[in-house]
Formats: C-alpha cells, structure tokens, sequence
C-alpha cells in the first residue's frame, strides 16, 4: 500500500471519504506515538488502554470510509470524538489544559464530513459536549485530572495542539480550499463545454439568451439569403458504403460546409440527411446577406470537387459526391423550438421556394433565384435558366452564378 493510497488521497475517493480516511490514518500515527511515549513517561495505564482502544476504532473507521456510502466511518467518527475529547478534558486539567483546541479541530472536521442534513444535529452534539465539559470544570473540579509535573504539561500541549489540532485544522482548511477550487473550476470547465455546444448548434446571440434562462422570442426578418445543398445520387452512393464509411463522409462534408459558412458569416440551421440548409442575415441583419451566401455556396462546391479529386488519387473506391444547391432571398420567420431539445429554425414561403430551387438545381452549379441575383447585382454574372418548373408552384425563373474574373 502506498503513502498516497494509506492517507486517502487518491480520485477515486470523495471530498468526505479523503478527510475521513486523512483524518483517522492520522490519528492512528500520532495515537500510536502518543502511546509509544507514554510507556516511557508513566502515563497512567488507563490512558494507555483508551489509546489503543481508539487505534483500533480510528483503524476500522478507516477501512470502512474507503467503501463509498458507508456511514458507519461518519458516525463512528463522530462517536470517537465524542468519547475521546471528554476523557482527554478529565485527565489533561480540562479547560485550563490543551483539550480545547482539539474542539476546534473535531469541529471543523465533523462539519466537513458529516452530510449536510446532519449538520444541525452534529452541531449540537459538539456545543452539549463543550458546555458539559465547561459544566464539570465548574461544578466537579475534583473530577478533573492536573498534570504530574510541567514537563508533562508542555509534552501534551506539544502534542494535542502542534501535532494534531493546528495541523489538523490547517490541513483540513486547506485541503477543502483546494477542493472547492477544484472542483468550481471542474464546474466551469462544464459550463464553457456546455456553452460550446449550445454555440455549436444555435446562432451565438440566441444561444447567450438561451444560456441566461430567457425566452427567445420569434422575429421576423424582412429579407435573408436562405440556402439549401445536397448530395446527388446520394441513396445510391450511400449502399455502396458501410454505415462507419457513410456517417465519417458526411461529417467530413457537413464540418467544412460549417467552417466555410462561419467564414462567410452564414448560419448553419440544420441538416437532414444529406441535406444541408444556412441563411445569411438571422438572427443578425447582414446588408450584403445574398452576397454572403452566394460565395459561400462557390466555395462549399470548389472544396467538395477538390476533396473529390484528392480522395480518387488516394483510393478507387472514394465515392463521387457531386453538391445540388439552391439560394432564395425573400422573408422568413426564425426563432427557437424545444424544450429540451432546441433548435433554430426559419419558416416561411422563402424557405420553401429556396427548397424548391435546390431539387431544380444542376449538379455542381450555384443556381439562385431572381430576387437573390438582383440582391448580388454587380458582384458576379448571372446566366439566366430562364423560368423553371417546380414542385406545387408557378414556374420560377433561375440563374446559375458565374464568377467575375476578378473573384
């Protein structure tokens, strides 16, 4: 067994068990040299025998701490303490002796270890212990025990105070310290991990507002930049892959198009499947939102097709993604929904029109609506599609973007 192990110090043992096992691993140390002097200073052999009574206590009360939920090493402690302060009171002069300072320590030791429903109880125990001993002193003085001689004195007050209750004290004020600072750091780590991930899927300024137990109310947005992607030929290239090859694509995929959205200052709103819906300009406004999303597009397809094209020369086997989008701008509703689970969404016919745009998208193309291109106007060439036919609605007409020479 090692020193580290022996005092209890170790992570798997609670704040309470540590005490308990450092408490009573030393009180058998100094017990044990208590008793080893006492032989050779006559100390009177009833001390002796409470002494090695005690030993054997602390060392079962110390065996018992180490199994987590054992209260036997709780109130076994607190019944030492009870016995041990009052026989020391009687036989080291009582108040006049060392033994007050002892309470001081066994208090600050029993309100560390003992559970907090207990703490009013355990509280009175130890103020009936001190005002009965007090009570003693005044009404029984003849009970009361004096010292041989000084030097008997000074051995006692050396070691009940400078062996065991300023250390003792110390140690343990110490050692609760430096847990409660471990573990308010332990909280916080939890907290900015939960704060990462609640940024990790709602928008910054929502996910503060969440975070401070507020409601964060629906807005309307009188126009954003809303796009849509997918995966051409996805069901098909998805059975040719095991379920661990399929699930590491589409999250090599989708956490680019996240860096390239964040880039770009676009949000990420959700995916289903291979599917993968941003908007640009929610929560915050954002005047150039259609520009935004547009380069944003041009860049999520410039990487799949050289993250096509690197993965062919790596292995034959690499599956040819090709990426559908579409870009809509017009207004939307957003706002939060969960109450466990939350979710940032956006609702409205804009939403449903760039849907429809990226089903009537070309593979590898940006393909926009009039009103995105209009929004964009100047900042790159628009080949016209001319009116486009989709699902449950009049035709539409549709651009795809060509890039200026300059970008």
């Amino acid at each position: 067994m090692n020193l580290r192990r022996f005092l209890g110090l170790l992570p798997e043992y609670s704040l309470e068990q540590r005490i308990q096992i450092l408490a009573s691993s030393t009180a058998v140390l100094v017990t044990g040299v208590a008793i080893f002097l006492g032989t050779f200073l006559n100390q009177e052999p009833v001390l002796l025998i409470f002494g090695a009574s005690m030993v054997i206590i602390m060392i079962l009360i110390n065996y018992y701490s180490r199994k987590p939920g054992n209260r036997f090493a709780t109130y076994g402690l607190l019944v030492a303490i009870a016995v041990i302060l009052p026989v020391a009171w009687i036989y080291n002069e009582g108040s006049r002796g060392p033994v007050p300072a002892l309470f001081l320590f066994a208090s600050s030791l029993m309100m560390v270890v003992v559970p907090s429903r207990a703490g009013i109880p355990v509280s009175t125990i130890i103020l009936a212990l001190i005002w009965g001993l007090m009570a003693i002193d005044a009404l029984r003085p003849s009970w009361i025990v004096s010292y041989a001689s000084e030097e008997d004195r000074l051995i006692d007050v050396f070691v009940l105070i400078g062996l065991i209750a300023f250390p003792g004290t110390v140690a343990i004020t110490s050692y609760v310290v430096s847990s409660y600072r471990e573990a308010r750091e332990e909280a916080q780590e939890q907290r900015n991990l939960s704060d990462r991930l609640l940024h990790s899927i709602l928008p910054p300024s929502v996910a503060e507002i969440l975070r401070k137990g507020h409601r964060y109310p629906p807005e309307e947005h009188p126009v954003v930049s809303i796009l849509f992607t997918d995966l051409v030929g996805f069901t098909q290239i998805a059975e040719t892959l095991s379920p661990e090859e399929l699930i590491d694509e589409l999250d090599r995929i989708f956490s680019n198009y996240d860096r390239i959205a964040q880039k770009h200052g676009v949000q990420r709103i959700k995916t289903i499947g291979d599917s993968y819906m941003a908007v640009a300009g929610a929560p915050e406004p954002l005047e150039d939102h259609a520009t935004r999303t547009i380069l944003c597009a041009l860049e999520m397809q410039a990487w799949l097709n050289d993250y096509i094209i690197s993965e062919s020369k790596s292995t034959s086997r690499s599956p040819q993604w090709q990426m559908r989008c579409g870009i809509h701008s017009g207004p939307v509703i957003a706002g939060v929904v969960g109450a466990n689970t939350f979710a940032y969404d956006g609702w409205g016919d804009a939403v449903n029109t760039a849907s429809r745009l990226e089903s009537a998208g070309l593979p590898g193309e940006v393909n926009v609506s009039a009103q995105t291109a209009n929004l964009a106007e100047g900042e790159f060439v628009f080949e016209s599609r001319g009116p486009v036919q989709i699902k449950n609605k009049a035709p539409i007409e549709m651009f795809l973007v060509r890039p200026m020479e300059k970008l």
